[in-house]
């Protein structure tokens, strides 16, 4: 259940899945900051024209 964007638990279960979740992407972001390199302009416009002609 969520109230204004914030995750809220109905049980002990739901609780530390939400704790989880938030330990893993807490981990992912600091990865991300990490081990990423900037894309360049070329890369950017691709992955732009890619993404307008995708089907979503």
């Amino acid at each position: 259940m969520t109230t204004n964007h914030i995750a809220v638990a109905d049980s002990a279960t739901q609780n530390s899945n939400i704790v989880a979740s938030l330990k893993y992407m807490s981990e992912l972001n600091k990865l991300r900051q990490t081990k990423r390199t900037a894309l360049s302009t070329q890369q950017i416009i691709r992955a732009q024209n890619d993404d307008n002609g995708a089907n979503m």
